[in-house]
């Protein structure tokens, strides 16, 4: 009977010890957690390197152009570098940074890369109506309807 009073105060004893004890951390101090002056290093396919990936997608800008440059667009207050790459469309036709009119639309997609905005494409006037020519008809058989139809399906 001794014995298994001791044996249960032993275990109870060691548990309080175990739950009292300091749980290190594993929390990121990037984002305002301390870590004991810690870094964690994350291993690939976690949220930061998913945020690396998602800055090298194509971002959308759209706005009035404010002024240009022989290498740059202005929409609003943000400078878009423009290179060799950058695709130029006016209404869905190939055009050049000259054929942008200052205070008129523009629309495009960037990249961010070292600090700068380098344009991956840049459309300038309103977006066409049908940019590839075809057009929307509903598909679902169900739901279509002859042009003589009067009933639904």
């Amino acid at each position: 009977m001794i014995k298994r009073s001791i044996k249960y105060a032993l275990i109870a004893v060691a548990s309080l010890g175990i739950a009292a004890s300091p749980v290190p951390s594993t929390e990121n101090p990037e984002h305002g957690n301390k870590n004991d002056g810690e870094v964690n290093k994350q291993a690939p396919g976690t949220a930061d390197s998913h945020k690396a990936e998602k800055s090298k997608r194509a971002i959308p800008f759209h706005g009035s152009l404010s002024a240009k440059s022989d290498s740059s667009i202005t929409v609003g207050k943000r400078l878009f570098q423009v290179n060799s790459e950058t695709k130029i469309l006016k209404n869905g036709k190939p055009a050049s940074l000259a054929d942008g009119e200052i205070g008129k639309e523009v629309a495009g997609q960037y990249r961010e890369q070292e600090g700068k905005l380098i344009a991956k494409s840049i459309r300038f006037g309103p977006k066409p109506e049908n940019q590839g020519g075809e057009k929307h008809e509903n598909k679902n058989p169900e739901t279509a309807k002859s042009p003589g139809d009067t009933k639904p399906r």
